[in-house]
């Protein structure tokens, strides 16, 4: 009787979740909003084919450059999944105006 009072409860808080929306409430953001960012100026460096590439190469994209480290076990993996979610999230068309750079 006291395991079916348990279950009772259980669903009943389950279903007022669920008429609350509190899976569907909008994730929190963290960072901070850049309302104005300023245009960044050209630069080149060499990419792993040896070839220089400048900034402009990348003009009319969205550019994403992260700075990761030869030896950086933790966060590197971390921020590349994001990159990876992010792609995905966005998907293969809209992925065609968005250039990632990692230096």
């Amino acid at each position: 009787m006291r395991k079916l009072m348990w279950a009772g409860v259980v669903l009943l808080v389950v279903a007022v979740a669920v008429a609350a929306g509190w899976w569907n409430m909008p994730q929190e953001l963290h960072g901070v909003a850049l309302q104005s960012p300023r245009v960044a100026d050209d630069f080149t460096l060499t990419a792993s084919t040896g070839e220089p590439k400048s900034l402009t190469d990348f003009r009319g994209k969205y550019v994403v450059i992260y700075f990761g480290y030869t030896s950086c076990p933790d966060v590197c993996p971390t921020t590349m999944n994001d990159l990876k979610q992010m792609a995905g999230e966005l998907g293969a068309e809209r992925m065609e105006d968005v250039q990632v750079i990692l230096v």
